[in-house]
């Protein structure tokens, strides 16, 4: 049991830097008595251009239309995430909540999302999630959760599970997560 439990482990570290350009979560060095601290990775901003032929094939693969249709139409949309690194983890318990109601705002961080969800699938093996969307409509519901530091989203909820990837080299949507999040975030006391 141990040997398979380190062989888990290390086939999933491998996963996470098999990838050039990707981040793995960094610890700093902990004084006497203090505990790791984990860093989020740095995501350079890519800009949004009109999709080709190929990733709208991608996009349609990995972020449906019909899935698509229920962030656009919802009438909730909550941008999760969480509130500092110290939460992030394998698992996905986000302890930070944003509504995002119809219009610009909503509509520029859609469509740059719809841009970063058109790379592709993406074999990594880690999944760090930072980031996601939930959203309702017509009685149907998904959720996409993201790591744009292993360069994944999936998505889940009454349409069935999708995943993919986002391009390696930086996000188009990572910074408008960041910026929404940080509203919450700034009011919160640590």
């Amino acid at each position: 049991m141990r040997t398979l439990l380190i062989t888990a482990v290390f086939l999933l570290a491998a996963g996470c830097g098999r990838h050039e350009g990707s981040e793995l979560v960094t610890w700093s060095t902990p004084e006497t008595g203090s505990t790791p601290e984990r860093q989020a990775p740095e995501v350079p901003i890519i800009p949004v251009r009109p999709l080709n032929h190929e990733q709208r094939k991608n996009l349609n693969s990995t972020l449906p239309p019909r899935v698509r249709e229920i962030l656009e139409k919802a009438d909730k949309l909550e941008v999760l995430g969480l509130t500092s690194d110290e939460k992030v983890g394998i698992n996905w318990y986000p302890d930070a909540e944003v509504d995002l109601m119809p219009g610009a705002r909503r509509t520029e961080l859609l469509n740059s999302f719809y841009f970063d969800a058109s790379a592709g699938p993406n074999p990594s093996a880690c999944f760090l999630p930072r980031h996601a969307l939930k959203a309702t409509y017509k009685d149907k519901t998904v959720e996409i959760i993201i790591c744009f530091q292993c360069h994944l989203f999936t998505v889940r909820g009454d349409l069935g599970d999708y995943d993919g990837g986002v391009y390696m080299e930086g996000a188009a949507s990572h910074h408008f997560f960041e910026e929404i999040l940080q509203e919450i975030r700034s009011q919160i006391v640590h």
